[in-house]
């Protein structure tokens, strides 16, 4: 039915523009209700002749790039981003964005500059926080990420998502106990993130704990399989114990 309702809306759009060709707003209607329809080239093209007739339309910009990052044209979603900054240069959702398309193209210092911005403008926006952190990490500034992730999960304490990566920090840092407290409370909110099950086995091997570094490996294996086996087939954290009985049985389909 809901599938039915966008293709009708589409169709009414098209009728109108038929009537007013300038219709800016139907076209902008038109190119969201594609992008509801995962359709990107076409809403692209739908917010490109809405802005040939209104080139100042904010949020035909904001979703101009919207849609080329779901196509993964970065550098052209980055355009469109600034675009619609020099429209509004308060909008802190858009500053996050602009880092976001940064850091895809790797140029991760000033990505750091547009997420301060985001952050400047709203201090509690945790994604620019936490961007910022990612962002970090990749210069290996791995002690102003732990700062920057911290700062996340005072905002937004139940991510696990952001816990799990905490523990990666700090595992890159050699503070593997810490890390194994990260991974375990992304645990506590969520059993199946067999990432953090991955990734506490490791930590237990670095530290020692075999015994609890084969429980950990299993139920990683246990929730992924394939991905699990793949990379502990292939990760040199774990050569101490591919002897291991208990390490080899794991690895078997």
């Amino acid at each position: 039915m809901y599938l039915t309702q966008l293709i009708t809306a589409i169709i009414a759009y098209e009728e109108a523009l038929k009537i007013q060709p300038d219709d800016y707003e139907s076209l902008y209607c038109k190119g969201n209700t594609l992008f509801i329809l995962k359709k990107y080239e076409e809403a692209l093209i739908a917010y490109e002749e809405t802005l040939k007739i209104k080139p100042d339309y904010y949020e035909a910009w904001h979703n101009k790039g919207i849609a080329l990052t779901k196509l993964k044209k970065y550098e052209e979603a980055l355009i469109a981003y600034e675009e619609t900054l020099k429209i509004n240069p308060e909008d802190y959702e858009i500053w996050n964005n602009k880092g976001s398309m940064l850091t895809n193209l790797e140029k991760y210092e000033e990505a750091l500059i547009a997420y301060e911005k985001a952050i400047k403008i709203k201090p509690d926006y945790h994604k620019a926080w936490y961007n910022k952190g990612i962002a970090l990490t990749k210069l290996k500034k791995y002690e102003e990420a732990v700062s920057s992730f911290i700062t996340t999960l005072s905002i937004k304490p139940n991510d696990y998502e952001i816990w799990n990566n905490m523990g990666a920090l700090l595992a890159n840092l050699g503070e593997h106990q810490k890390a194994i407290n990260s991974y375990n409370i992304a645990l506590n909110i969520n059993p199946h993130l067999h990432k953090a099950w991955y990734n506490t086995a490791c930590s237990y091997v670095l530290i020692g704990n075999i015994d609890q570094a084969i429980y950990n490996l299993e139920q990683a294996i246990n929730l992924n399989p394939e991905e699990c086996r793949k990379s502990a087939t292939n990760d040199s954290v774990f050569d101490n114990i591919r002897n291991d009985a208990r390490f080899q049985a794991l690895l078997q389909e």
